[in-house]
């Protein structure tokens, strides 16, 4: 062979050999799926029309890379959707079934997801007529009916479904009735059926109702003489009908100012009805006190007269040296209203009132029996009483004879008077004595 030939054809083998090598060494380093060569480990990303789909940081589909490094799938599509497992009956899949798996229930149309080792529905929150949405043990939402599962009554919930709805029940006292409505048991407070004719507020008779005390503000009555329902207003204060006249046909009641007291234990006070209201004035007087705002609830005098017009009341057993309130008041079958409030205080202390009145009986020759009557402290205490006896007129208790049938106190007395000379003119005064002297 010509030298010159065998060294191309050497040249030529030596190409061939490195374009295989090169071949061979390029194919080791690309793997192919579907080759059927077995298992493959790929040494580099593996690559699908220029998108990767497997490496080192997860499964990806429709992105080149992970912003979330926990992220396992990344779908990021605006027109296209995924479709999870859909199985026939969620209750034959058997075998291990791991925690957090998902899947469709063809048959009831709801989601599933295994938690505990157990399937929960979730998602179906589709309201059926006369269903309402509750929770159930799992605090899952549920649909229940409000009739059979829950049954409400006006007693409470008088049974309860399977999805164990619990409802604070009220409890009662009696059965139940259409002739029966709640009321409250005035002994303990707890509710009870009661019968509708039961259902009744306190009556009470014009006077009656007059003579309440401590009245709380919007007590409600009903007054039998002027058939009409009332309460009171403690603005006014006084009774307001309801429903029937308005607050212009109470009385029109004034107090008239006293002038200087000249007696310390009672007072003259006068008060004027300008109008009735339309309805006659039944009752009208003097409501007193030793604090501001008198009412019926204090102290009270009532006139002897009745209707329209001026009237004079006066208030007895005062306190000498002492304020006192007053304001005239009028009634009708309306209500009762007040009049100005007026302050007066009573004179200081004087002299007791008393007389001799006991005629003198038991007359001898050395004594006698007489006596007298204290009408009045004068706004003190009466500390001291008798008689004194004397040979001249107007004897005091520096005459020889004072007798002391009581030390203290109002009232008649008795006194036996001894010691007395035979066939001798006797003078006889009662006397009463308080802390402003002796009279």
């Amino acid at each position: 062979m010509n030298k010159n030939l065998s060294i191309k054809f050497s040249l030529i083998r030596g190409l061939l050999l490195t374009l295989l090598l090169n071949l061979s060494l390029g194919l080791s380093a690309q793997q192919y799926l579907g080759d059927n060569m077995g298992s493959h480990v790929a040494t580099k990303d593996l690559k699908m029309n220029a998108k990767n789909i497997v490496n080192a940081a997860g499964l990806v589909i429709g992105s080149a890379s992970f912003t979330n490094p926990n992220v396992i799938l990344d779908i990021n599509s605006l027109s296209k959707v995924m479709v999870i497992p859909r199985i026939t009956n969620i209750a034959t899949l058997t075998g291990t079934i791991d925690n957090g798996s998902m899947a469709y229930d063809v048959a009831s149309n709801k989601f599933y997801i295994r938690e505990n080792n157990a399937w929960s529905s979730f998602g179906d929150f589709s309201l059926a007529s006369g269903q309402v949405m509750l929770g159930n043990a799992s605090n899952r939402a549920i649909a229940v009916a409000l009739s059979g599962d829950v049954t409400v009554s006006p007693l409470g919930v008088t049974s309860i479904g399977e999805k164990k709805v619990t409802v604070a029940k009220l409890a009662t006292t009696g059965a139940a009735d259409a002739n029966k409505v709640f009321g409250t048991n005035v002994s303990t407070g707890d509710p009870e059926l009661i019968s509708r004719t039961d259902l009744a507020i306190p009556k009470y008779t014009q006077s009656e109702r007059n003579a309440l005390t401590n009245i709380s503000t919007n007590y409600l009555i009903f007054n039998t003489t002027s058939r009409e329902l009332q309460i009171y207003d403690a603005a006014l204060p006084g009774w307001v009908a309801l429903g029937s006249a308005p607050l212009s046909n109470l009385p029109t009641v004034s107090t008239i100012q006293p002038g200087p007291a000249i007696d310390p234990e009672q007072m003259d006070i006068k008060g004027n009805v300008s109008s009735d209201g339309g309805y006659a004035v039944t009752s009208r007087g003097i409501a007193y006190n030793f604090s501001t705002n008198p009412t019926l609830s204090n102290f009270t005098i009532t006139s002897s007269t009745q209707g329209n017009g001026e009237y004079t009341v006066t208030l007895p057993n005062l306190t000498s040296n002492t304020n006192y309130y007053a304001k005239a008041y009028a009634t009708n079958a309306i209500g009762t209203t007040y009049g100005n409030e007026i302050v007066f205080k009573t004179a200081s202390a004087t002299l007791p009132i008393v007389t001799t009145v006991i005629s003198t009986t038991n007359i001898t020759n050395m004594g006698a029996t007489s006596g007298g009557s204290v009408t009045s402290g004068r706004g003190a205490e009466v500390t001291a009483k008798g008689v004194v006896v004397g040979t001249s007129e107007n004897p005091t208790l520096e005459s020889k004879f004072k007798i002391f049938p009581d030390v203290a106190g109002l009232g008649t007395f008795i006194s036996n008077i001894g010691s007395l000379n035979a066939s001798t003119e006797y003078h006889i005064r009662a006397y009463a004595g308080n802390s402003v002297g002796t009279v």
